[in-house]
């Protein structure tokens, strides 16, 4: 065989044997902390991502890949990471697998903010994104509405719009904040629904919805992981005494966070009766506490167990559904003296002043769970339960602090109430007054 001296000749033959070279294919995760560059508009922590570093999201990523999990849907809080996660999946779907994305959004405006501020920064910083991107279109110039890439796209779609919900062709489909996506789109059905009826099209479909709930009445995100197998993760006490695991995304866990009361004993105008400071999270079986460093370890230390930390309560339901909420992340917003000091002011808006909005955006962004308003279910035997103490009409209670006077315009009464130690009111006395009182 004679020898090939020509480099053009030597090119053509090495591009030749490049057609039956197998293509390696990687997992999510393998794709992403090999190629995914965080940037400074994304997170403090730039460069290459690590996945290690939210330990709750690696079956997350598992399922991703797993082409039997035709359905996943994520009730979230804010602060673990997911749509981190969801990007490096799409953009790994581009670039290696080749298949086509769609972002689904309630509104335009929605849909904008995403890209511009989640998506974008990812294909800029990212080289093996932005070098297939630039050969369709300048950088400069990237459309929020598609992404071109090599033989596939991302799209990003309004489903407030009929157009949008009925022109779906992509067999991954991403559904963002479905509380906020329309249930009735063009007097057609629920938007969702729309969509999900698109995977008529393709064997080869997935589906991953995720959002945060809102109100328990309306929210959709939380109807929709009722309909699934419904994970949780447990995490082990570190104690060796105990070493006894439960379920830290339960609503429940929150019950677990313990406060002193001030030093002197005083009501502190913001937070109450209860000091932040003095925070603990303790195990419900020990009773002993954890730091939140501790806490970090011991959601690490539990992916040994269960699968990958997080177990099904109904595993024989093949669609799945993981709750993620505050508890979950080891982000510098998420310890717990924040939360405490957030926690509790909202407590005192809502107990004081009757504000619930700071209440709801705890239990919906931190909690990642469906609020119910404060005021619902509450009787005369409820609230006579919820007393310190018994005592009669026109009496301070032995627990009472404060004494001050309400008036009511509209059912035109004038209360003499006051505070317990532990902001809790009581009331002495009402009288009415105007057409209807004396």
């Amino acid at each position: 065989m004679s020898k090939i001296d020509n480099f053009s000749e030597r090119k053509f033959i090495g591009n030749i044997l490049k057609i039956f070279h197998e293509p390696v294919f990687s997992s999510t995760r393998e794709w992403m902390e090999k190629n995914v560059y965080l940037s400074s508009q994304q997170t403090d922590d730039v460069g290459l991502i690590d996945c290690s570093k939210t330990p709750w999201m690696l079956l997350f990523l598992k399922y991703l890949d797993d082409p039997k999990k035709k359905l996943i849907v994520c009730r979230k809080s804010s602060r673990v990471a997911y749509t981190t996660i969801v990007n490096g999946w799409a953009g790994k779907g581009a670039i290696q697998d080749k298949v086509n994305s769609a972002f689904c959004f309630s509104k335009k405006d929605s849909l904008v903010t995403y890209f511009n501020d989640f998506f974008k920064p990812m294909i800029l910083s990212t080289p093996e994104m932005s070098k297939v991107v630039k050969k369709w279109v300048h950088l400069r110039k990237l459309n929020p509405k598609r992404v071109q890439f090599d033989n596939c796209t991302v799209k990003f779609l309004n489903l407030g719009t009929s157009s949008d919900t009925k022109s779906i062709y992509a067999p991954r489909i991403i559904i963002e904040e479905p509380d906020e996506v329309k249930k009735d789109v063009g007097k057609q059905g629920n938007a969702i629904d729309l969509v999900q009826d698109r995977k008529k099209t393709t064997d080869n479909y997935k589906f991953l919805i995720g959002g945060t709930p809102t109100d328990a009445s309306f929210s959709q995100v939380g109807l929709l992981y009722n309909q699934t197998n419904q994970m949780h993760f447990y995490v082990f006490c570190h104690y060796e005494d105990c070493r006894r695991d439960h379920a830290i995304t339960r609503k429940e866990a929150f019950d677990n966070f313990v406060f002193d009361f001030w030093s002197d004993n005083s009501i502190d105008p913001i937070y109450g009766a209860y000091n932040p400071d003095t925070v603990r999270y303790l195990c419900p079986h020990c009773h002993r506490p954890w730091s939140f460093e501790q806490k970090n370890k011991n959601i690490i230390d539990s992916l040994s167990f269960n699968e990958l930390g997080w177990k099904a309560d109904y595993p024989e339901n093949p669609q799945i559904g993981f709750q993620f909420n505050e508890l979950l992340s080891n982000f510098p917003g998420c310890r717990f003296d924040v939360y405490a000091k957030e926690y509790l002011i909202a407590k005192r808006e809502y107990e004081i002043e009757g504000k619930e909005e700071g209440m709801r955006k705890i239990v919906n962004t931190k909690w990642g769970y469906e609020y119910v308003p404060l005021h619902r279910g509450i009787n005369v035997d409820s609230l006579k339960g919820r007393r310190l103490t018994s005592y009669s009409e026109g009496t301070v209670p032995l627990e009472g602090l404060i004494l001050f006077t309400t008036i009511d315009k509209q059912r035109g009464n004038i209360a003499l109430s006051g505070l317990h130690k532990g902001t809790s009111r009581f009331e002495c006395e009402t009288r009415a007054w105007g057409k209807n009182g004396n």
